[in-house]
């Protein structure tokens, strides 16, 4: 899961919850922005999964 810092739609404690409910199955990257963050900071989000890929790669 990958979540606007400032989220005002989708809080991230709520996230977080679900992402902790899923366990193995989930990770969780907070980045900054808010709802739309993969729009207004796609830069981060790119990393964030890049880098979620290269850890589930070993």
């Amino acid at each position: 899961m990958v979540q606007g810092r400032t989220d005002t739609m989708m809080p991230t404690a709520s996230i977080q919850a679900y992402v902790r409910r899923l366990g193995d199955m989930a990770t969780y990257a907070e980045v900054p922005g808010g709802h739309f963050a993969f729009l207004d900071h796609h830069e981060k989000c790119r990393q964030a999964i890049s880098t979620w890929l290269r850890q589930s790669e070993k």
